[in-house]
């Protein structure tokens, strides 16, 4: 049996789960055990769902999963830690809380998983720049389902109105977000971005301190 203490983080719960997938399906090497699974609402939880009962055909684990909001998973998840109730087997988060649930040991690493089922693990298969966010000190502690990437879209009309340039820098978004708010007496925001209060303001702080981070440092 599983021990439901040495709960896994996974980015990917549907790859981690596949790692204990044996060669054959007829051999369900693993009939009778349960494990759960906490997830946030997203695409990509959709398809993990849709993939539970072909697991299930193949290795003969049941799969319990849970679904929260992205805003609530880590204070679910920290709650359930904290008491050690080891009421999961897998979660997936943000790899920002990563260190923090390492240092805390509320998470062990999968070398060794990933080193027994490595027949059903292909390292080539992960971007890796989102594969190496879940690692720490050399060891693997989650499996990334999706990563985000943040883009810059304009309204060309609007730009060629009011004879603005594609912008090349955040100098340059601020002055055409600028000049598209005062032409139009504010009717039309200058821009919108991600406002969630939570981890969603954050990739939004983050590019900013990042493309301003030169002239922040320098003064």
């Amino acid at each position: 049996m599983l021990n439901r203490r040495n709960l896994l983080m996974l980015g990917a719960a549907a790859a981690a789960l596949s790692l204990a997938a044996p060669a054959s399906a007829e051999e369900k090497p693993f009939n009778g055990v349960q494990i759960s699974v906490l997830l946030e609402g997203h695409p990509t939880t959709d398809a993990i769902q849709k993939m539970v009962p072909e697991f299930k055909d193949k290795t003969g684990i049941d799969v319990a999963i849970e679904v929260v909001p992205e805003q609530d998973i880590t204070a679910k998840e920290l709650l359930e830690f904290s008491s050690k109730s080891g009421r999961y087997d897998v979660v997936q988060n943000n790899i920002i809380y990563l260190p923090g649930f390492v240092k805390s040991g509320y998470i062990v690493p999968l070398d060794d998983f990933l080193a027994k089922h490595k027949e059903n693990f292909d390292k080539s298969d992960f971007v890796p720049g989102y594969f190496n966010t879940n690692v720490l000190d050399g060891k693997v502690y989650g499996l990334p389902v999706y990563g985000e990437s943040t883009f810059v879209m304009y309204r060309t009309d609007l730009f060629e109105q009011y004879g603005l340039a594609a912008p090349k820098s955040f100098e340059d978004i601020e002055n055409a977000a600028k000049t598209i708010s005062e032409k139009t007496n504010k009717q039309i925001a200058g821009i919108t971005m991600r406002g969630q209060q939570g981890i969603q303001g954050v990739y939004v702080w983050a590019a900013y301190l990042w493309g301003f981070g030169g002239s922040f440092f320098d003064a």
